[in-house]
């Protein structure tokens, strides 16, 4: 079985290796992706994911931290998975 996540990373040339390397996995696939916590809240709201993976140092108004706790507002029950890069 195949899970949908949300990829939330901020970095440009990060982000679509991360898309691609997780895309040929048998079990998760990218269903969309973003660069900031306030797109990804507003992706969830519009089609939720079956989980998150999210930087914790996002540019924008709210960190990943902040912005996993609005998200889990509104689906308390959605993981996240954190990561920081540095």
């Amino acid at each position: 079985m195949t899970h949908t996540i949300l990829l939330v990373e901020d970095n440009p040339k990060l982000r679509p290796a991360l898309e691609m390397g997780l895309n040929q996995s048998d079990f998760v696939q990218v269903s969309a992706s973003c660069d900031s916590a306030e797109r990804a809240f507003d992706l969830c709201l519009d089609n939720p994911p079956d989980g998150i993976l999210m930087d914790v140092q996002l540019a924008g108004e709210m960190n990943g931290i902040e912005g996993a706790i609005a998200v889990r507002r509104e689906f308390p029950r959605m993981p996240v998975v954190f990561y920081s890069i540095q």
